[in-house]
């Protein structure tokens, strides 16, 4: 025999759970703003950087397709470079929101019959513990600065997910800030580009 109050109180306590993961999120963003505040310090303290060197052609806008963009992420050159850059920054820590990710964190395995709220909160954690090489300039627009670390970042999931293939005007005018310099070839005299970006 089915009784009607029991899809009820399944209900509540589902709501009951709703509230405790909707106030335990609030705790996480205060502190997430008092995170802010030290990655600012952090900036602040650092003056070292990296010096590449940059042509004119690579910072020629590019309307790359999806496919190829995908496919670049899976080459060693971009896994080799993505790992040297991550070596060099030594503490992980998201360059938009100042998040650091728990080490000790462990992605639960996936289940169909969880309620859509505990899916929501699952996928909120294990983005917000993740650390991703991003690219300030987006490689669909800016295809020839994919490999060069002045156009890297550090993004956790979810401030990745938020950016997407957007620039932003602040991180434009830094990795295109440059200082020129001259390099003799056998036509004549070609024009180049230092980029600078500094190490957070």
């Amino acid at each position: 025999m089915i009784y009607p109050h029991t899809n009820i109180t399944c209900d509540i306590k589902d709501f009951r759970r709703r509230i405790k993961w909707e106030k335990k999120q609030k705790k996480k963003l205060k502190l997430e703003r008092q995170k802010l505040s030290k990655r600012k310090e952090a900036i602040g303290r650092s003056d070292k950087h990296f010096s590449y060197v940059s042509t004119s052609e690579d910072r020629r806008e590019t309307n790359i397709p999806y496919e190829k963009t995908r496919a670049f992420y899976n080459t060693p050159e971009w896994k080799s470079c993505r790992n040297q850059y991550l070596d060099s920054r030594g503490e992980k820590i998201c360059d938009c929101c100042g998040r650091i990710p728990d080490p000790n964190y462990r992605r639960v395995k996936a289940d169909r019959n969880r309620p859509q709220w505990e899916k929501d909160k699952l996928a909120y954690e294990f983005q917000s513990n993740r650390i991703l090489v991003d690219h300030k300039l987006p490689i669909k627009y800016y295809w020839g600065l994919r490999l060069i670390p002045s156009n890297f970042q550090l993004l956790c999931g979810l401030c990745n997910q938020r950016k997407m293939n957007q620039i932003n005007s602040i991180d434009y005018t830094r990795v295109m800030e440059s200082s020129t310099g001259i390099v003799k070839t056998d036509n004549g005299v070609k024009h180049i580009e230092v980029l600078k970006v500094l190490k957070k």
